[in-house]
């Protein structure tokens, strides 16, 4: 037997979808979250769905090639993301002099990039390509480091054991039938890079068994 459901989608940002779970506007989240254990104390998640790394979108032809080259330089990131804290520790670790500046959301941050405001801009990487291309911007370059490791999921409320369990289960079903490969070639395939390295073993661990 068949149910039709009625959706109704709540527009979040990077400041918003957390709050949006927990207080229970939005019974999940489906956008590029990474999946955290401080963030596990607050809400609950999927079964991993992406595979993401955190990357840097510089402006070509300035002689930024790898991630030391902003030492000295003024890097854009979305205040309390998993990216932000990132890029801070790979700073921190190469004991690099760069600046980090703080945006509220992407498009803030690919506009101060485009202005040349700052130098480089850190998010998920296929997003940075998405952002550019979405932009219009020809004269960008995304670094070769990949500087984290983001596995991605769809954000549930903490507690609700059923419904994560509905939520995987109709997951595992799209990984084990194939049907996943089309959807990230629809909606993936034509930003860039494509999807992410890590791509194939989300296809695997995702077709979880009855």
């Amino acid at each position: 037997m068949n149910v039709r459901l009625s959706i109704k989608w709540i527009p979040v940002d990077e400041r918003t979808r957390f709050e949006a779970i927990v207080n229970e506007t939005a019974d999940m989240e489906c956008g590029s979250t990474t999946v955290s254990l401080s963030r596990l104390k607050i809400v609950d998640f999927s079964s991993i769905v992406f595979a993401e790394s955190t990357g840097v979108l510089v402006k070509s032809g300035r002689g930024l090639l790898l991630f030391e080259n902003m030492a000295g330089k003024n890097i854009a990131v979305i205040a309390g993301t998993t990216n932000a804290r990132a890029v801070r520790d790979q700073v921190a670790r190469r004991n690099l002099s760069a600046r980090i500046i703080e945006f509220g959301d992407r498009q803030e941050g690919i506009a101060a990039l485009a202005r040349g405001d700052v130098d480089g801009f850190a998010s998920d990487r296929l997003v940075l390509l998405a952002l550019a291309q979405a932009a219009n911007l020809q004269d960008v370059v995304l670094l070769p480091e990949d500087l984290s490791f983001e596995p991605l999921a769809i954000m549930l409320p903490r507690g609700d054991w059923a419904f994560r369990l509905a939520a995987n289960t109709a997951l595992a079903r799209v990984f084990r039938s194939g049907e996943i490969v089309g959807l990230y070639t629809k909606y993936l395939g034509g930003v860039g890079q494509g999807t992410s390295n890590w791509a194939g073993v989300v296809f695997i661990f995702g077709g979880l068994p009855e």
